[in-house]
């Protein structure tokens, strides 16, 4: 495994009201819920977002798309 491909990856699903996590293991092979927070204090928001990067030694972030289930 190269240093670049190397540590965990948190996931965000934004949403209006929720967003939800989700953090990889060390390799990248599996992805676990890591909970939902609540999108309407931005600052808590955030701050959660860096707590759980530092906790979980985070090396990348993915942000998800929000889409319908249609697709649009």
């Amino acid at each position: 495994m190269t240093q670049s491909s190397a540590g965990r990856v948190l996931s965000i699903d934004p949403g209006t009201v929720r967003v939800g996590l989700a953090l990889s293991d060390e390799d990248r092979v599996l992805a676990t819920p890591r909970g939902v927070l609540d999108a309407g204090d931005k600052m808590r928001l955030v701050a959660s977002i860096v707590q759980t990067c530092r906790e979980e030694e985070v090396t990348r972030i993915l942000m998800g798309l929000p889409r319908h289930m249609t697709g649009e």
